[in-house]
């Protein structure tokens, strides 16, 4: 086995997990809040508009995140330490909201389900690095949370 075979191993090993790692927090099948990936390498950017830039080292965290539920609305609690509201981004897709916000050296990630909910009702406000969102949950939920048909 050559050098170069063991590096090729072991990239292939890497981002096997990494992959693994990410499908696994897509998915929500990762019990720990607050995880984090670094990637780093040429050519490795998480935000856009840095593929200029030269190649370096970007933390990746996925934020503190609380739902709470009342008989008519979801709410949804971000922490975003050190953000700026014109870094916050997020859209909805199908049934999921994604977030992207920028902080220095740190890019935090979130991808929130949205099961149950009316997203044209999706309103948000932004103060002191706390951005909730609020959604009405779609006729019947309440109902069903409480275990009547």
């Amino acid at each position: 086995m050559t050098a170069d075979t063991q590096d090729d191993n072991f990239t292939e090993l890497a981002e096997a997990i990494r992959k693994l790692i990410e499908e696994a927090v897509r998915n929500g099948a990762f019990p720990a809040t607050g995880f984090s990936i670094t990637l780093a390498g040429p050519g490795v950017s998480d935000s856009p508009g840095e593929g200029n830039e030269s190649p370096t080292s970007h933390r990746v965290t996925e934020p503190e995140m609380e739902v709470l539920d009342s008989p008519e609305t979801r709410y949804i609690t971000t922490e975003l330490p050190g953000v700026d509201p014109g870094d916050i981004h997020f859209a909805v897709s199908g049934s999921e909201l994604h977030l992207m916000a920028g902080a220095q050296e740190r890019i935090f990630k979130k991808t929130i389900p949205l099961e149950s909910v009316d997203q044209d009702t999706l309103r948000y406000t932004f103060r002191n690095g706390i951005l909730e969102f609020s959604l009405r949950k779609t006729t019947g939920t309440a109902a069903n949370i409480a275990g009547n048909p």
